[in-house]
């Protein structure tokens, strides 16, 4: 066995070298130094997929066109169009010092699940500048849009983070500390190619043709993905609730001259305790609810996502995926209660004394619970609620005692089974759920 693999590995090295010289790039649909790369090979001209084909490929694609380019990067067929015929590479893998493709590691000749709108261009010996503006903003904040080729061309917020963001920014001429992306909801849409999609920057670049992308025009984004950014940021964030109380309500967010709403994905007790922070209140306890119980609110939803270690003194210093950057809408939009001192109790209907359907009274009204995570350990919190010390409870569905009416307050609780109520346990939020009444859970206390 191990003579038949260093033989096939001789062998390989063999027919490295003569596979390199029946190959021949190149160059369609552009100039003589840039178009879409097409190899000849087995007696056809063939195009490459741009999976994975990046500035090293790209620099050997260019070696192999005759240029020693120092400079070269791969362009999606946006630019110079689809070809046809065979596909003869995919998912190419090259150090950037070989002669030929053929001598870098690919998944096999013609081995792809690739389209011709997939087909890779090339670039070399690139001299172009890249200039920055931002449109629909200020001089300082807008969508970002960066000249090349001749075209303003828009950018892809997928991978857009602060340090990118400080980088375009410093090519438009602000040497900024502070910087935000924001998506197209702020600034609108653009039109034209997308010029960039999954940058990586470390921060300290000039340009952002400086770090790493998938390549120009290489992208599965739309317009409405284009993304935006705020030099020298120092725009104050404020926070109001709203249908509520001056305690609790639907949280709103003042930011660029409007009140946003706040996407509850990701949002927990350390984000509800700094709004509370932003609010006023130096809470220890705060809680966070879904809209349902201070309703949906309208205009711009700011954040999505948030993760805050618990003691900032604004949202703007937790983590997120940028402002405006979201997949929610507005009856996804978050509230909190500061200051939260009201009491949980339990009752069961439908049932016995000891077994029903399980309601827990909170904020003027009684409430279901969603089955979904709730066990044992749940039901032995529920039963000590109720007033039973239970060393036996177990949970049981809605076909038991019916489903309930009105609110439900919380799904996915997560217990130890010590607690003295089911409010210290965890959960996803009082009334954050995805449950309807066939879904209300029932315990039986003491159970025999």
């Amino acid at each position: 066995m191990r003579y038949r693999v260093v033989t096939t590995y001789l062998m390989y090295l063999l027919l490295v070298p003569s596979l390199a010289q029946q190959l021949t790039a190149r160059v369609v649909g552009g100039t003589a130094e840039a178009g879409r790369l097409e190899i000849f090979y087995n007696g056809a001209w063939n195009t490459v997929c741009d999976r994975d084909f990046g500035q090293e490929e790209a620099l050997v694609a260019c070696r192999m066109l005759g240029f020693n380019s120092t400079t070269a990067v791969a362009v999606g067929s946006v630019k110079y169009g689809a070809g046809s015929g065979p596909i003869l590479f995919s998912d190419l893998r090259c150090v950037g010092n070989e002669t030929s493709l053929a001598q870098c590691k690919y998944s096999g000749h013609y081995t792809h699940n690739c389209y011709h709108s997939q087909d890779v261009g090339v670039m070399c010996n690139i001299t172009q500048e890249f200039r920055a503006r931002v449109v629909g903003g200020t001089a300082e904040a807008g969508r970002l849009e960066i000249f090349y080729d001749g075209t303003w061309n828009t950018v892809c917020y997928h991978g857009f983070g602060e340090e990118e963001a400080l980088v375009a920014c410093r090519m438009l001429g602000f040497n900024s500390t502070t910087a935000v992306y924001v998506w197209s909801a702020k600034y609108g849409a653009g039109s034209g190619p997308i010029l960039f999609s999954n940058l990586r920057c470390v921060g300290n670049e000039t340009s952002l043709a400086q770090c790493q992308h998938l390549g120009l025009y290489i992208h599965n984004c739309e317009h409405s993905s284009d993304v935006g950014v705020m030099c020298n940021f120092t725009q104050e964030f404020r926070a109001r609730v709203v249908g509520g109380t001056a305690e609790a309500g639907r949280l709103e967010i003042f930011h660029g001259g409007t009140w946003n709403t706040v996407c509850n994905f990701g949002f927990g007790q350390e984000e509800a305790l700094v709004a509370c922070r932003m609010l006023g209140f130096n809470s220890t306890t705060a809680v966070y609810v879904r809209s349902d119980k201070y309703g949906a609110g309208s205009g711009p939803i700011l954040f999505q996502n948030l993760y805050c270690v618990g003691n900032e003194t604004s949202l703007a210093q937790c983590q997120h995926w940028g402002l405006y950057i979201h997949n929610c809408d507005h009856s996804y939009d978050v509230g909190v209660m500061c200051n939260f001192t009201q009491e949980f109790r339990a009752r069961v209907v439908g049932g016995t004394a000891e077994a029903g359907r399980l309601e827990i009274f909170h904020d003027g009204t009684w409430n279901t619970v969603c089955d979904d995570g709730f066990g044992q350990e749940e039901a032995l919190v529920a039963c000590r609620m109720l007033g039973f010390d239970s060393t036996t409870a177990v949970a049981v569905g809605s076909d038991k005692y019916g489903a309930g009416s009105g609110p439900i307050l919380f799904q996915n609780l997560y217990c130890v089974g010590n607690e003295t109520s089911l409010a210290q346990c965890q959960h996803s939020g009082l009334y954050i759920h995805s449950c309807d009444h066939s879904y209300d859970v029932g315990v039986m206390c003491n159970f025999m």
